[in-house]
C-alpha cells in the first residue's frame, strides 16, 4: 500500500484529515481487515459479559443512593460529551480517482438535521394518456388533484406543434402530420413563468428547460418505438435522445420520463447502479436498451430504487396482464432528491396506462410567492361625470411649483393621482372565481362527467363476464349524456357571448379575446432569465442586472468608457454631458401625450395614459415641470434604485 508507512505513522486524532493511496484490491482487504477486527471486538466482549454477570448483580444489591447519584451524573455527562458527535474525512485514491469517505464516531440520533432549512417538493409525473381528444380537461383535472407540477405525456394524437392554456396548466405538445404518436408537457403556470426554452426535435422527444430559484432544469419527454416496429426506428430514437442528453450541461439538473415499452425486470441483476432492485417482471431487449442508455449517460431509474406494492409499480393493464413500462430517470449523482416515486393506479383519463409520480426535494423555493389577490383600480369607469370628478380633485390638490427633489415630487403626484383614483373609480377585489378556461361550466356537465366517470371505476371493478356486458352497457349511456350535456352548455354559452359581440360594448372585448387566444399558443410568456455571453442561462439576479448593464453601456457608447470631470465634485459618479440642450417645452409634451395610444397596460407606477390626457393642461404642464427637473439633475431614484 503505497505511502501506507508514513500516513499511519502517528494515532488519528478526532477531526483529522487522512489521504491515503490504495488501489481497488487493497481497499477491499482494507474493509475485511476491519470487519474481522470488528467481530472480533464484539465477541470478547459478549465474553467478559458473561463473566461479569453475576458479579455485577451482587454488586447491584450493595449500591445506595450515593453510587446510584453519581451513575447518573457520570451517564448525563456521557449524553452531553456525545451530543455533538464528530467526523473524520478519509480521502481514499483508488486507481488515481479520488473518493471521499465520511467516517462518523457514533450513530446519527433521530434528531439530527432538525434545524436545516426546509426543502420545497416538485412534484413530476409521466403518462400515457392514449389521446388528448375530447379528455384533456379529465386529464388536467386528476393531475391538479395529485398536485402535479410537471407531467410528461405520450401519445397525445395531436397534429402540429403548438401551444394551449387551460385551467391552470400550460399545454406544450409536438405531434406529427398523423393522428399517431405525439409527446408534450402539461406545466402548471406558478412553474411556466420560468420556462426559458421549449425544444419539439420530432413526434417522439420534445425538451423543457426552466429555471428553479437559481437551478436550471432540463425536463425531457421521450415515448419509445413499440416492439412490433422495426429495428431502424428503434435506432433513430435511441441516438436522438442520446444526443439530446449529451448537449445538456452537467451542472444541470435532469428529468426525463417516458414510456419506453420494455421490461427492466424485477431485479438489478448487474445493473446496480441505474436499478434499484424493485422493479416488476421479467427483463426484455427493450428493457436491457434502457439500462444501457442509463448506464452510458450516468442515470437511474427513480421507480426502481422505492419498495412499493404491486398496484404501485404497474404502469400498464390490458387484458389481464400487467407490465411496467413508464419509466422516470435522473442523474445518479441527484439521488438525495429522490423523496418518493410511484404508481396511482385507476385514474379514468387512460384506458390502460396508469400515471407515474415523484417528488424531488429542492433547496430553493419554487416560486416567488406572489398574491393570490390582487386589487386593481377600475380605469375603465374613467369616463363621463367621474372623468370630470376626478380631474378636478387631481388639479386641486396638485402643487404646480417646481420642486428641488425629482423623486419627491413623482412620489406625491403619484400618491394623489391613486387615492383619488380609489375613491372615485373604486377597486376590484382581487379574487378570481372558477376557471376561465371552462366558464361554460354548469351543474348539469359537473353530474354527468361524475356519472361517467363512476360507471368507468365500476367497469374496471367487474370480473364477471355477463355483469360486465351490462356494466359497459351502462358507462355508454353515461358517456353519451355528458358528451351531450357538454355541447348543450358550450352552445348555449357561445350564443350569448355572440351576442354581446355584436353589441357596441362588445368590440372592445373581440380584441381581448384576439389576444388572449395569440398569448395561448406562445411556448414562453415573459421572459425573465437571459443568457451570458458563453451561452449559459444567468439564473442569478446580480449576474442577469450586470449584463444587462454591459449590454446597454455598449449599445449608447459604442463600447467606449465613461468620461468623467473628477475635478468638479457635484459631477462626480455621474456621467459627463457636455452637448447644449435646450429646455423641454409644452408643446413637446403635449405631442408626446398626442401620439400614446390608449389602453395600453400600466408601467410600475399603475397609472396609466388615459390619466394624463384627461388631467389637460394641468398635466402637460407638471409633466413639463417633473421632465426639466429630472434633465436638469441628471437622476431620479425610483423604487430604491438611481436612474442616471
Amino acid at each position: 500500500m503505497a505511502g501506507s508507512d508514513e500516513v499511519n505513522s502517528r494515532p488519528v486524532e478526532n477531526h483529522d484529515n487522512v489521504k491515503i493511496q490504495l488501489t481497488g484490491a487493497e481497499l477491499k482487504a482494507l474493509v475485511d481487515d476491519a470487519v474481522t477486527k470488528r467481530s472480533l471486538r464484539n465477541s470478547d466482549a459478549e465474553k467478559r459479559k458473561r463473566e461479569d454477570d453475576g458479579s455485577r448483580r451482587s454488586d447491584k444489591k450493595r449500591k445506595g443512593s450515593n453510587d446510584q447519584k453519581k451513575g447518573s451524573e457520570s451517564k448525563k455527562g456521557d449524553h452531553q460529551s456525545s451530543d455533538k458527535p464528530w467526523c473524520k474525512l478519509l480521502v481514499v485514491i483508488i486507481d488515481n480517482r479520488s473518493n471521499d469517505f465520511y467516517v462518523r464516531s457514533c450513530p446519527r440520533t433521530r434528531d439530527a438535521g432538525k434545524g436545516k432549512a426546509r426543502r420545497c417538493s416538485l412534484r413530476v409525473a409521466s403518462w400515457n394518456v392514449g389521446t388528448l381528444s375530447s379528455k384533456l380537461l379529465e386529464v388536467i383535472d386528476a393531475l391538479k388533484r395529485r398536485r402535479v407540477q410537471i407531467a410528461c405525456l405520450q401519445e397525445t394524437r395531436w397534429k402540429g406543434q403548438r401551444a394551449d392554456e387551460r385551467n391552470g396548466y400550460k399545454l406544450l405538445y409536438s405531434g406529427s402530420d398523423g393522428a399517431k404518436n405525439g409527446v408534450g408537457f402539461l406545466v402548471s403556470i406558478e412553474l411556466h413563468k420560468n420556462v426559458i426554452e421549449v425544444t419539439r426535435h420530432n413526434d417522439r422527444i420534445m425538451v423543457l428547460r426552466l429555471v428553479l430559484g437559481e437551478q436550471v432544469v432540463t425536463v425531457v419527454c421521450a415515448y419509445a418505438p413499440q416492439v412490433g416496429l422495426g429495428d431502424q426506428e428503434k435506432r433513430e430514437f435511441w441516438d436522438c435522445l442520446d444526443v439530446v442528453v449529451r448537449a445538456i450541461p452537467r451542472e444541470e439538473k435532469v428529468f426525463i420520463g417516458g414510456d419506453f415499452n420494455g421490461h427492466i425486470g424485477k431485479d438489478s441483476d448487474g445493473f446496480e447502479l441505474v436499478h434499484g432492485g424493485f422493479g416488476f417482471g421479467d427483463r426484455n431487449d427493450p428493457g436491457r436498451d434502457l439500462l444501457d442508455f442509463a448506464t452510458a449517460h450516468g442515470l437511474g431509474i427513480i421507480n426502481s430504487f422505492f419498495k412499493k406494492r404491486e398496484s404501485h409499480l404497474i404502469t400498464f393493464s390490458s387484458g389481464g396482464r400487467n407490465t411496467q413500462i413508464d419509466y422516470l430517470l435522473m442523474r445518479q449523482e441527484d439521488r438525495r432528491m429522490w423523496m418518493n416515486c410511484k404508481v396511482i393506479p385507476r385514474k379514468t383519463a387512460a384506458t390502460q396506462h396508469h400515471l407515474l409520480v415523484a417528488d424531488i426535494a429542492l433547496k430553493v423555493r419554487l416560486t416567488e410567492g406572489e398574491r393570490k389577490t390582487r386589487p386593481r383600480t377600475r380605469w375603465g369607469n374613467l369616463k363621463g361625470e367621474k372623468l370630470m370628478m376626478f380631474r378636478d380633485k387631481v388639479n386641486s390638490m396638485t402643487s404646480m411649483q417646481p420642486g428641488d427633489d425629482a423623486n419627491r415630487m413623482w412620489e406625491d403626484m403619484a400618491t394623489t393621482i391613486t387615492t383619488v383614483a380609489n375613491e372615485t373609480l373604486w377597486v376590484t377585489t382581487g379574487k378570481t372565481s372558477g376557471h376561465k378556461e371552462s366558464w361554460w361550466w354548469n351543474e348539469d356537465v359537473h353530474t354527468k362527467i361524475k356519472d361517467k366517470q363512476q360507471s368507468f371505476r365500476d367497469l374496471l371493478r367487474c370480473t364477471d363476464k355477463e355483469e360486465r356486458l351490462r356494466v359497459w352497457e351502462l358507462y355508454k349511456k353515461a358517456k353519451r349524456e355528458a358528451k351531450k350535456a357538454v355541447t348543450e352548455a358550450k352552445n348555449t354559452a357561445y350564443k350569448q357571448m355572440y351576442e354581446r359581440l355584436e353589441t357596441k360594448e362588445g368590440e372592445h372585448d373581440m380584441f381581448k379575446i384576439s389576444k388572449e387566444r395569440e398569448r395561448r399558443r406562445q411556448d414562453l410568456g415573459v421572459v425573465k432569465f437571459i443568457k451570458g455571453k458563453d451561452g449559459r442561462v444567468l439564473a442569478k439576479a446580480h449576474d442577469i442586472k450586470l449584463r444587462w448593464q454591459t449590454y446597454f453601456h455598449n449599445f449608447f457608447n459604442d463600447g467606449r468608457a465613461y468620461q468623467q470631470d473628477s475635478s468638479n465634485p457635484r459631477t462626480q459618479g455621474r456621467q459627463q454631458n457636455n452637448c447644449y440642450c435646450s429646455r423641454i417645452t409644452h408643446e413637446e409634451v403635449r405631442m408626446a401625450l398626442r401620439k400614446m395610444g390608449r389602453g395600453k397596460a400600466v408601467g410600475l407606477d399603475n397609472i396609466p395614459i388615459e390619466v394624463w390626457k384627461c388631467l389637460g393642461e394641468e398635466g402637460v404642464r407638471w409633466l413639463t415641470l417633473l421632465f426639466n427637473r429630472i434633465f436638469k439633475t441628471g437622476k431620479m431614484q425610483i423604487s430604491g434604485g438611481v436612474v442616471s
